[in-house]
């Protein structure tokens, strides 16, 4: 692992080091050694650290041996042609030598560890952890678009600008098109170095920026933050190093994207296809491998085409290209797609909406019809949505509906479904909002299930429901609003009110068996 002379003068900035010449910090060194006296070869670009006495004695003209020394003045070896680096905090040869062996050990060790594990497929996450061992500045990464791919969580310096970003999730619109506007993703892209650029966000302050790219493909992007802090020379070679671990990481885990998307799609097709439930260690361990949780929200989209057979790959390569963060893959007659909700404001069902409509946009020269999945919050239940999206399917060709998007919103839907026939887990097809109100009253001991069914069996009517309830009317309203707001439903909307309602019956149906189960 070689260092340039800059990064190693930083690194021992405690030792106070001053120069007799200006040199060119950025060479990278390719050795340290100790001088012997008398010695007459010496290796090019290297640092060789020796007494006051010998180097007052040195007549050598070698310009590409630099020299570190202790207990002189700049004036005493103005004489001496040769660059040297006097160390006025040093007491001895041996304390400057001692220093960049701790600094030499610890970058090795940082080196190999790092490596290690990228080789072992370690998470961008990971790799930023490793960043914040040698600077203390806070990192972001991001896709070729300039969406954030991870965030650094343990770094020493907090700053404003990136608590924003982070706390954010995502990156905005209008940072992009500032970024563009600015000309800086060419400036990035062709410098193939760390480039000192004004914060986006906030002129005043500094970030570090550099491309990483494989064979000629650009694979993302990395920013430091460092707030109001100019760096020096040594600490861009420093943060150069960081960004070269990167530049490994991206073209490691591009090696792997074959191989890792042929295990996450073989891992969801087992799940896909399996009627009779596989070990939930098995599942746990594969879901880590292929980095998919276990509990969210999820959705599943049915792709089917009128175009098949060899065609089928091909628009699976295709619509890859145009979903890049979500894994595409083909099950039997259809291609799939698994959302999963990660940083976004927006909710899976929003977000499986926006990807519809952008392939029905860019894909319109072909005729397709997607089937979505209700929301579902355990991968595992990903065979139950499966069964749904098929179904719908099997109804929209038995129907002769157009092609389309088809979905089991409406309960009378779901209803038919259940009479079309097929043995399926009747709780994916409650409505996720009562889902989440189970989990909420589980959380906060509240009774919201309980409120909105008494206000159903009373026919909406907030003076019987408050009896039933025994709370004073203004109690139940109070629930009832609350209920509304928390959950985002309208229950003047009469649509919403007869999903709500043929759930809970459903729900009544459901409860004996779970006490029995």
């Amino acid at each position: 692992m070689l260092f340039t002379l800059a990064m190693i003068l930083d690194e021992l900035a405690g030792l106070d080091p001053v120069c007799n010449h200006k040199t060119q910090k950025d060479v990278e060194i390719q050795g340290f050694f100790r001088y012997a006296e008398g010695q007459k070869e010496f290796h090019r670009n290297s640092i060789y650290v020796c007494s006051n006495e010998e180097l007052k004695n040195w007549d050598n003209q070698d310009n590409s041996v630099i020299f570190f020394t202790y207990g002189l003045e700049p004036e005493e070896i103005r004489n001496v042609k040769n660059y040297c680096y006097i160390f006025r905090k040093a007491g001895s040869e041996i304390d400057i030598f001692n220093r960049y062996m701790e600094l030499q050990a610890e970058y090795n060790y940082w080196d190999k560890e790092i490596h290690l594990d990228i080789i072992n497929s370690c998470s961008l996450e990971k790799m930023l952890e490793y960043a914040s061992m040698i600077i203390e500045y806070p990192i972001q990464v991001y896709d070729p678009s300039f969406r954030i791919l991870a965030t650094s969580r343990h770094h020493r310096k907090q700053l404003s600008d990136f608590q924003q970003a982070s706390a954010l999730g995502y990156t905005p619109p209008d940072f992009i098109s500032e970024i563009q506007k600015r000309h800086m993703l060419p400036k990035i892209q062709e410098t193939g170095r760390v480039i000192v650029a004004p914060a986006v966000n906030n002129p005043g302050h500094i970030n570090l920026y550099r491309a990483h790219r494989a064979d000629g493909q650009l694979l993302g992007y990395s920013c430091v933050f460092c707030g109001e802090d100019h760096p020096t020379r040594g600490y861009l070679d420093k943060v150069e190093l960081i960004m070269q671990n990167l530049d490994f990481y991206f073209k490691e885990n591009q090696k792997h994207m074959v191989l890792s998307k042929y295990m996450y799609e073989s891992f969801l097709i087992s799940l896909l296809s399996a009627r009779l439930p596989i070990d939930s260690r098995i599942i746990s361990d594969r879901a880590k491998i292929v980095r998919l949780p276990l509990k969210g929200e999820f959705v599943l989209v049915q792709l089917n085409f009128n175009e098949k057979d060899h065609f089928l790959l091909y628009l699976c390569r295709l619509i890859q290209k145009y979903v890049p963060e979500y894994s595409v893959f083909v099950y039997e007659e259809y291609i799939y797609l698994l959302i999963v909700k990660k940083h976004s404001e927006k909710s899976v069902e929003e977000l499986a909406a926006g990807i519809i409509r952008h392939l029905q946009e860019t894909l319109s020269y072909y005729h397709f019809s997607c089937c979505v999945s209700n929301l579902f919050f355990e991968l595992t239940a990903i065979y139950d949505a499966y069964q749904i999206c098929v179904r719908l399917e099997a109804m929209r060709n038995y129907f002769s509906f157009d092609p389309g998007i088809y979905s089991y919103r409406d309960w009378k839907t779901a209803l038919h479904y259940l009479e079309y026939g097929e043995d399926v887990d009747i709780r994916a097809l409650l409505m996720p909002e009562i889902h989440k109100m189970k989990l909420y009253d589980a959380e906060y001991h509240t009774h919201y299930l309980r409120t909105l069914s008494a206000y159903f069996e009373n026919n909406c009517n907030l003076k019987q429901t408050a009896d039933a309830l025994d709370l004073h009317r203004n109690s139940a309203a109070n629930r009832i609003e609350k209920i509304q707001q928390l959950f985002r439903l309208d229950l003047n909307d009469f649509k919403t009110c007869c999903n709500l309602c043929e759930t809970l019956q459903m729900m009544n149906l459901l409860e004996p068996e779970r006490q029995n189960s």
